[in-house]
């Protein structure tokens, strides 16, 4: 929301001193002029924005292992969240964040249905420094990839095992060093319905390792988003249970990540939707 009333306050001081100084009410028919000032000013500063973004991102190393999210790179992010999520009329009702510790970091696991998933927990979780591990990809993205990296955003090959575990091992050290908590999509990619797909164990371990809570969410609506683009969608995000550190290491990950699926698909046959399970 900072971007948006950053970006309004500019079009509007600029859109009058113009309209005051070139006297462009001095007519009625001229009425037009100032509103498509507004719009123009607007895309100038978002512009703006964009390439000073991008211009501050070149110098960063995607490869590199950060040892602390970069303050700036967060704030961008849950920004640039907030603004996405803003002018795509996407309205988010979040339940349970009472349950979400705040005094130690934890693992954030969820269903996984829109791209548009970690653009709402980045945004509306934002009190509790979420750095998500990503498809390599999604690291590779111009600008936005290297910001992401900035926050401790971190990329997983699931077909290399080395380069996997590399992955898990760094994400539990965020976590012991309480640097970040870490998110993660057991199902490794986007159902795009209301079905889930399969769960990864492996990913559990970061949580078995750590010795940490592993907070279990489900996310609703995301998927039907691009269907209603520029009108009001409500997109769900609820905060289900958090399995405590002692629990989460007297289990084995195939137990953790049966249990998860299985909390996450009874919290959504009670909204009366189909998990596919």
């Amino acid at each position: 929301m900072v971007f948006v009333i950053a970006f309004a306050v500019f079009s509007i001081c600029c859109t009058c001193w113009i309209t005051i100084s070139q006297h462009l009410l001095a007519h009625w028919y001229w009425f037009w002029v100032p509103i498509v000032l507004l719009f123009v000013f607007f895309a100038v500063a978002l512009f703006l924005f964009l390439l000073i973004a991008y211009l501050s991102t070149l110098h960063i190393n995607v490869d590199e292992v950060k040892e602390r999210p970069s303050p700036f790179g967060v704030f961008i992010c849950q920004e640039f969240a907030a603004f996405v999520l803003y002018i795509s009329g996407i309205r988010v009702i979040t339940t349970g964040r009472e349950k979400i510790p705040t005094d130690k970091r934890f693992l954030f696991v969820s269903n996984h249905r829109s791209n548009l998933d970690p653009i709402v927990v980045m945004d509306k979780l934002r009190d509790y420094n979420i750095a998500f591990i990503s498809k390599i990809s999604n690291l590779k993205i111009p600008a936005i990839g290297k910001m992401i990296h900035e926050w401790c955003f971190m990329s997983i090959d699931r077909e290399n095992a080395r380069n996997a575990i590399k992955t898990i091992q760094q994400a539990t050290s965020y976590i012991k060093n309480d640097i970040v908590s870490i998110g993660i999509y057991p199902e490794g990619t986007r159902s795009k319905s209301q079905q889930m797909g399969e769960f990864h164990a492996g990913s559990f371990k970061i949580a078995q390792k750590a010795g940490c809570p592993l907070v279990i969410a489900a996310v609703r609506g995301t998927e039907t988003v691009k269907y209603h683009f520029w009108s009001i969608s409500k997109v769900y995000i609820d905060i289900l249970e958090v399995v405590d550190g002692e629990k989460v290491k007297s289990m084995k990950s195939v137990e953790l990540s049966d249990y998860t699926k299985e909390v996450i698909a009874d919290f959504i046959r009670s909204k009366g939707e189909d998990p596919g399970m």
